[in-house]
């Protein structure tokens, strides 16, 4: 099995090695794939690395997309629901390692998308606040 390995991060060899022995317990390995961004920048338009992640998945280059953690995919909770969306929408096999989370199990997928669902309506709720402030702040200054 072809695995694309992500993560927002960087990725450091040694701590890859043991990753990769434990992902090697749960999946017949042929080939890793490294994926990773050359940014500090969360924003989905600059994730080169995830885009080509899901180019070769879909070129069936890698046959299931990896990551150790929830974490791989950055720090702010909204865009990683939103990548949460694009896996599940594109109907990707993916694993989360260290949570056992899988895109082949449905108690999960139920899960994601709760993680969506409430990522997405705390956001409306902060961009509607945001907007009563900055209107508040125009109004008053």
């Amino acid at each position: 099995m072809n695995v694309g390995l992500y993560s927002f991060k960087n990725i450091e060899l040694i701590k890859t090695s043991n990753f990769i022995s434990k992902l090697n317990k749960f999946l017949n390995l042929d080939n890793i794939f490294l994926y990773s961004e050359n940014t500090s920048r969360e924003k989905m338009n600059q994730r080169f690395g995830f885009k080509k992640l899901l180019e070769d998945y879909d070129a069936k280059i890698i046959d299931i997309i990896v990551f150790e953690d929830t974490k791989s995919l950055g720090s702010d909770n909204y865009i990683r629901s939103q990548i949460y969306k694009i896996l599940l929408s594109g109907d990707y096999e993916f694993y989360f390692l260290n949570e056992n989370l899988s895109s082949s199990e449905k108690q999960d997928r139920i899960f994601l998308k709760y993680i969506i669902d409430f990522e997405e309506s705390l956001k409306t709720r902060m961009d509607k606040r945001s907007k009563i402030g900055q209107y508040l702040k125009e109004k008053y200054n």
